[in-house]
């Protein structure tokens, strides 16, 4: 989880300040928008969980992509910011039971509630 903490973490300090404010915001409401998609995750079958967190993973990985293609230059790009912090977020939680990730679970709530 460490590498995806620290990607998280240059995410959020690349939109941190004033004048980040709208990137900052996009990247809290996309992760919410996630955590809302995981509390239905969840109430699925345990055989459906696995796939269903898959798509979620690719469909972010595709936004990041998308920002890119557009223009997307560093951690600061709104677009690219929130679709990266929900890809390094599915990861981990693909990759790594839920004690190994308590360090990425409370950044991500700090980013989820940024305003």
């Amino acid at each position: 989880g460490q590498m995806h903490y620290e990607e998280l973490a240059k995410i959020q300090r690349a939109t941190s300040g004033f004048f980040k404010r709208k990137a900052r915001q996009r990247v809290a409401a996309y992760l919410r928008e996630l955590a809302k998609e995981l509390d239905l995750v969840a109430r699925l079958d345990v055989e459906l969980q696995h796939q269903a967190k898959l798509n979620l993973l690719n469909r972010y990985t595709e936004l990041r992509n998308v920002a890119l293609r557009n223009g997307a230059r560093g951690y600061g790009d709104a677009d690219w910011a929130a679709a990266s912090a929900c890809e390094s977020w599915m990861f981990t939680i693909l990759q790594y039971p839920t004690q190994e990730r308590l360090e990425v679970e409370v950044l991500i709530r700090e980013m989820m509630n940024a305003d």
